[in-house]
């Protein structure tokens, strides 16, 4: 329920820089851990990794989302413990692989599926 309490809805497009968001890169540390970890926070419908993805319905992924960096959020792990995560930065870490989010996929592929012909307007590629 505090998620609820400190939720400030917000149009995405005008969020201050450093504030974790859908689709973007999050580097955090729990419990004032030295080992950092960068996941991209998504929904459940675009989780496809625990390597690389988190979700926001994870009891970590809503204490993270929304976080600006240098926060720090008390969470309840899924085993019951209660723990504390810090936001170190939302950029992508060195050496990420660059991905696009579930639904630009799905509509590339459909994109690419579907056959085209010449269809006499416009410019076309040789």
């Amino acid at each position: 329920m505090s998620e609820i309490r400190r939720a400030v809805v917000c149009d995405a497009y005008k969020m201050p820089r450093g504030v974790a968001r859908l689709n973007e890169w999050v580097t955090y540390r729990i419990d004032g851990n030295k080992r950092t970890e960068s996941k991209i926070l998504v929904c459940p419908d675009e989780f496809r990794s625990t390597e690389i993805n988190l979700s926001v319905l994870s009891p970590l992924g809503a204490a993270v989302l929304g976080m600006s960096v240098g926060s720090c959020m008390k969470f309840f792990s899924n085993e019951g413990g209660l723990h504390f995560v810090i936001v170190e930065s939302v950029v992508a870490p060195p050496g990420a692989p660059l991905l696009f989010p579930l639904r630009a996929r799905r509509a590339a592929s459909q994109l690419r599926s579907e056959p085209h012909g010449f269809d006499g307007g416009g410019p076309n590629a040789a």
